[in-house]
């Protein structure tokens, strides 16, 4: 089975994020920088992280829904318990 999400690191603190939408593929960039000095020192700027962060989203909303560019200060505004939930999938 294909990963419905793929990853590719663009510049420091930057990936591009590829999800499949029944149109197709959406591309975004999620730019992570500042995410280790929001978080408390919880989440990074890593693979990792990135990963996570995109399950998180694609959890809450559609992938056609994703802007063009997610930084993270504006998801852990929109979401009060980002920062703990994508720390969970990067665990797993």
């Amino acid at each position: 089975m294909n990963d419905p999400v793929t990853i590719e690191a663009r510049q420091q603190g930057g990936y591009r994020v590829r999800a499949q939408s029944p149109d197709g593929p959406i591309d975004s960039v999620l730019l992570l920088d500042g995410a280790g000095d929001l978080t408390g020192g919880l989440l990074g700027d890593d693979e990792a992280t990135a990963r996570a962060t995109a399950e998180f989203l694609l959890s809450h909303q559609d992938p056609a829904d994703l802007p063009a560019t997610i930084e993270i200060d504006e998801v852990l505004a929109a979401y009060p318990d980002a920062a703990r939930e994508i720390l969970a999938l990067r665990g797993r």
